[in-house]
């Protein structure tokens, strides 16, 4: 039985986090203008995502939201 509501509290603590790292409006817009930002600069390269490993384009996303936020 306390496995049962101890895994349940764990659940609910999980969910609780996950609802507060939803982002809000302003983040939402700043987090899809640095995603247009990635893919227009990939187009300027002539590349796809699918060519840049996920750490590049990761870098790429920390630039442009950085250059978007700043």
């Amino acid at each position: 039985m306390w496995r049962t509501s101890h895994h349940s509290k764990q659940k609910k603590e999980r969910e609780k986090r996950m609802n507060a790292e939803i982002l809000n409006k302003q983040e939402q817009e700043r987090v899809i203008a640095a995603l247009n930002e990635c893919y227009r600069r990939l187009e300027a390269a002539e590349l796809t995502p699918q060519e840049i490993s996920q750490e590049g384009f990761s870098l790429m996303f920390t630039s442009a939201y950085k250059m978007i936020d700043g």
